[in-house]
């Protein structure tokens, strides 16, 4: 099962990449795509550059719009018994990752001075 969410997950990043042209989806990766046992759905997660809720559901609604076309490219791509309805939702774990990289970015402690240096504070000239 693996395989073929790798396999998915790797040509659906290719199509949306070469194929789509709708301006809404911007720069989408495919993060992860999860099968069902029978083949029958496949719930794919995606991670947008943009942190702005309202383009994200609008890049969303553009994927779930195209969802026929990317079905049939996938078909034409990779052949499998059955091919997967394609349901798209976002992974915030990029934005999250962005988030937590900023904070520790703002929380860095300058380092302490070096052993050899003595302090001027307190010492007459």
């Amino acid at each position: 099962m693996q395989r073929i969410e790798e396999l998915i997950k790797e040509k659906l990043a290719q199509i949306i990449q070469e194929e789509m042209t709708d301006p809404r989806i911007g720069f989408a990766t495919v993060s992860r795509v999860k099968v069902s046992r029978d083949l029958r759905q496949a719930l794919v997660s995606v991670s947008f550059l943009e942190d702005n809720e309202e383009r994200i559901r609008e890049a969303l609604d553009a994927l779930a719009h195209a969802r026929g076309f990317l079905r049939k490219e996938l078909g034409t791509r990779i052949t499998l018994k059955y091919l997967p309805d394609l349901k798209f939702i976002h992974d915030g774990s990029a934005a999250y990752a962005s988030h937590i990289q900023v904070l520790l970015n703002e929380a860095q402690i300058a380092p302490p001075p070096d052993e050899g240096e003595e302090d001027d504070e307190g010492l007459d000239s």
